[in-house]
């Protein structure tokens, strides 16, 4: 075998080596750049991910009190409709904490900002998991839509139910039923300072013959059916939502 017939087969070799180096690095180069992207938005998707869990912990919990609160305001009212056709010998401080219990406020103030981040800043591209982008976008919908309906309640107390206690009977006794919260705080006292009877001690029992309050009653227990039949829903669905991004959390765990 000649030397030009082995020299012409080494030098094609080289000189394709060259040719495919720059190649090869830039390949290289880019699998990297994929890998690092991929890696950085797993990261970033990690950290939202644990954050909303927070954020739907503290939402859960809310609704959890909120409900419970809401249920025994339903209670109250059913029993004053009961006290109103057989009132029977019924203790004067037993009508005061059952009209207390009317204006209990509720404090459905939610969290928000995390899940309102990933909506408003446009940051789906960190979900790979259609049904779950699906599923956040419903719960960020249906918690501000919750919060809106919850100032009803508000609404009817501070418009309706509080000056119908000032004018016909003694919003101070009512109020110092309160028991407390465990923060120390009570139902806002300012509008003690409003009532036209803070010395005289009244009679509260007579409220439930009166068409006005009776009215004032109805429309306050169709309220809480409205918000709980809201909260209800929001409450399976951020427990669904739980559910699921503990689950995509383990996969994307489990892909490092």
């Amino acid at each position: 075998m000649s030397e030009q017939s082995i020299t012409k087969p080494l030098l094609v070799t080289i000189v394709s080596a060259l040719i495919l180096a720059p190649v090869t690095s830039h390949l290289a180069v880019l699998g990297f750049q994929v890998w690092r992207d991929s890696k950085q938005k797993r990261n970033q998707s990690e950290q939202i991910f644990t954050i909303l869990q927070t954020e739907i912990e503290q939402n859960l919990y809310v609704l959890n009190r909120e409900i419970a609160m809401r249920y025994a305001k339903l209670k109250a009212v059913s029993r004053l409709f009961e006290l109103r056709v057989a009132p029977g010998d019924t203790p004067s401080e037993e009508w005061d904490r059952l009209l207390y219990a009317t204006m209990e406020d509720g404090a459905a103030y939610f969290s928000t900002a995390i899940v309102d981040s990933y909506i408003l800043g446009n940051r789906s591209f960190l979900v790979d998991n259609p049904a779950l982008s699906k599923a956040l976008v419903s719960y960020d919908t249906n918690i501000h839509q919750a919060a809106h309906v919850d100032t009803w309640d508000r609404n009817l107390k501070t418009s309706t139910l509080v000056p119908y206690f000032i004018k016909n009977g003694s919003l101070a006794q009512i109020l110092a039923t309160d028991p407390g919260r465990p923060d120390g705080t009570r139902l806002h006292t300012f509008e003690i300072e409003h009532d036209f009877h803070l010395d005289s001690s009244m009679e509260h029992s007579t409220l439930v013959d009166n068409s006005e309050f009776v009215g004032i009653l109805a429309e306050l227990s169709e309220i809480q059916r409205v918000v709980l039949g809201q909260f209800e829903d929001l409450r399976q669905e951020l427990t669904q939502l739980q559910a699921t991004l503990k689950t995509e959390m383990q996969i994307q765990s489990n892909a490092h």
